[in-house]
C-alpha cells in the first residue's frame, strides 16, 4: 500500500469516528429533549443573547456543494480520458505493420498520456485535502456550535430553576424566551444536520476517487503490459529479418561462387576447344595455337565468337552429323578431349604426338 492509499484510508477511519461521536450526541441530545417538560417560564432580558448565538454560526454549505459538483465533473473528466486511452492502445494493438519508430512514438504518447493522468489524479488528491480541511473547519464550527448548545441547554435550566422562584406574571415572559432558545436550538440542529449531510457526500466522492484511482493503476498496469508485448513481437521481428539477411547473404555468396565456378568452366572449354583447333590446323598446315592470340573469358561474359556455340545449360543438344570413322568428340557434357594424339582426316590414321 503506498503512502497516498495510506493516508486515504486514514482519512476514511477519522471521517467514520466522527460520523459515530456525530450519532452518539445527536441519540444523547434527542434523550434529553424527550426527559424536559413543557416550556418553562423564562427570566426576562436573555431574548437577545439567545439570538445572537443562533445566529453567529452560519457554515457556507453552497460553496462546499459548488467545489463537490466541481470535484465530480473532474472525476468524469478523468473517466473521458480513460476511455480514449484505452480506444488508442486498441487502435495501436489491431495495427500489425507498425514500423518501429512509430512504436516508439506510440509508446512515448501512452507515457504522456500516463503523466497527465498522474498529474490529474496528483490534482484531484489535493482538492480532496483542501476538502479535508474545509471539513476539519466544519467540524471545529460545529464543535463550537455544540458548546453553544450546550451552553443554551445550561441556561435553560437556569431559568427553570429561576422559573420556580418567579410570579404568575413573569412566567409567561421566561415561557416566551424559553420558546425562542428552543428554536434556536432546532436551527441548530438542522445546520448539524446539513454538515452531516455534506459530510456524507464528501466521504462517497473520497470512495468514487479511490475507486477511479484503483481504475487507474490497473489501466496503467495493462497498459505497461500491452507495451512489453509489443516490444517482444518487434524484437521478434527484427530477429527474424536478420536471420532472412544472413540467408540473402548466403545466397549470394553461393551465387558468386557459382558464377565464378562458371566462370572457370567457359576458360576451360575454351583452352580445350582452342588446344583442338589448334591440333588440327598443325594437322593440316594451317596457323598454329602459337601464332593465334589467347582471348579469356571476362567475368561479364564477353566470350570470343568460338565459344558463341558452348552452352553451359543441362539441357539437351543436337550434336552435327560426323563420320563414324571420326572418333567421337563430346564438347556438351563431360569434356574430355585427348591431347597426347589426333585423328588425321586426310590420312585416315592417328597420329601419336
Amino acid at each position: 500500500m503506498s503512502e497516498k492509499e495510506a493516508k486515504l484510508a486514514a482519512a476514511r477511519k477519522r471521517a467514520e469516528a466522527l460520523k459515530a461521536k456525530k450519532a452518539q450526541k445527536n441519540e444523547s441530545e434527542k434523550a434529553e429533549d424527550g426527559t424536559k417538560d413543557a416550556p418553562e417560564p423564562v427570566v426576562e432580558g436573555t431574548t437577545n443573547e439567545e439570538e445572537t448565538h443562533s445566529t453567529e454560526f452560519k457554515p457556507d454549505v453552497e460553496k462546499f456543494e459548488k467545489e463537490i459538483e466541481s470535484l465530480r465533473g473532474l472525476l468524469k473528466e478523468s473517466t473521458s480520458q480513460q476511455e480514449d486511452l484505452r480506444k488508442k492502445l486498441e487502435e495501436a494493438a489491431s495495427s500489425s505493420k507498425v514500423t518501429e519508430q512509430e512504436w516508439k512514438s506510440r509508446v512515448k504518447e501512452l507515457e504522456d498520456s500516463l503523466t497527465r493522468r498522474e498529474e490529474h489524479v496528483h490534482t484531484l488528491e489535493l482538492d480532496i485535502s483542501k476538502l479535508r480541511k474545509q471539513h476539519e473547519e466544519q467540524q471545529t464550527a460545529s464543535s463550537a456550535a455544540q458548546k453553544k448548545i450546550e451552553e443554551l441547554e445550561k441556561e435553560t435550566t437556569n431559568l427553570k430553576q429561576l422559573a420556580e422562584q418567579t410570579t404568575d406574571l413573569e412566567a409567561d415572559s421566561l415561557r416566551m424566551e424559553l420558546q425562542a432558545a428552543h428554536s434556536a436550538l432546532d436551527d441548530m440542529k438542522s445546520t448539524q444536520a446539513k454538515l452531516e449531510t455534506v459530510e456524507a457526500e464528501a466521504a462517497q466522492l473520497r470512495s468514487e476517487a479511490d475507486e477511479a484511482r484503483q481504475a487507474q493503476s490497473s489501466h496503467t498496469e495493462k497498459q505497461q503490459s500491452r507495451a512489453v508485448e509489443s516490444e517482444t513481437k518487434t524484437k521478434t521481428l527484427l530477429a527474424e529479418n536478420q536471420s532472412l539477411l544472413s540467408q540473402l547473404t548466403e545466397l549470394r555468396s553461393h551465387l558468386i561462387s557459382v558464377q565464378d565456378e562458371k566462370f572457370a568452366l567457359g576458360e576451360t572449354i575454351e583452352r580445350l576447344q582452342k588446344a583442338a583447333k589448334d591440333a588440327k590446323m598443325n594437322k593440316t598446315g594451317y596457323r598454329t595455337s602459337s601464332d593465334v592470340p589467347r582471348a579469356r573469358l571476362s567475368k561479364d561474359f564477353e566470350r570470343p565468337e568460338v565459344l558463341q556455340e558452348v552452352s553451359l545449360s543441362s539441357e539437351p543438344r543436337s550434336l552435327p552429323q560426323r563420320n563414324p570413322k571420326e572418333p567421337p568428340a563430346d564438347l556438351q557434357n563431360n569434356i574430355s578431349i585427348d591431347l597426347t594424339s589426333w585423328y588425321d582426316k586426310n590420312a585416315g590414321e592417328v597420329i601419336e604426338v
